[in-house]
């Protein structure tokens, strides 16, 4: 048989427990902190993303720049503002374009960026390209030199 307190409760139940107000006081405050939390960690994706993409993009126009030299024949990318989706192709070619799609992230530039096997850009190439969030916020800015095909991604 259960010995019992001078309080009537169990001897062995000297352990407390938390009240009913103290867990909805906790749970309350974890409710606020998620409130502001959630909305900073979409934005700190939204960045990922973009820088991502960002990255994605860049390595893609290299590499376009770099089989011109090699292939020795120009080779075009092709931009749509507003896709997520960008073309590569060597000129001259009768291979279908390489399709690259951008996750979470969209071109904000229109134009064909065409690399010449000398090493610079065709006239009339953009020699910057806008890379955004799905919904415009965050950005990004890729820079092109049109003398030497240098790519690089800032701001």
């Amino acid at each position: 048989m259960r010995e019992k307190s001078s309080r009537g409760r169990d001897a062995r139940c000297g352990q407390r427990g938390f009240t009913l107000p103290e867990l909805m006081i906790t749970i309350v405050i974890m409710g606020i902190l998620a409130a502001i939390a959630i909305p900073a960690w979409n934005g700190i994706m939204r960045q990922r993303q973009v820088d991502s993409a960002t990255g994605q993009l860049v390595g893609d126009l290299r590499l376009a720049s770099t089989k011109a030299a090699n292939q020795l024949t120009p080779w075009a990318v092709s931009l749509t503002s507003g896709s997520p989706s960008y073309q590569m192709e060597a000129s001259g070619s009768t291979n279908p374009p390489i399709t690259h799609r951008l996750d979470g992230a969209e071109v904000t530039t229109t134009g064909t960026i065409t690399f010449q096997p000398d090493g610079s850009l065709s006239s009339g190439s953009p020699t910057s390209i806008g890379v955004a969030a799905s919904g415009g916020s965050p950005s990004q800015t890729i820079h092109i030199d049109p003398a030497t095909s240098e790519v690089k991604a800032g701001g």
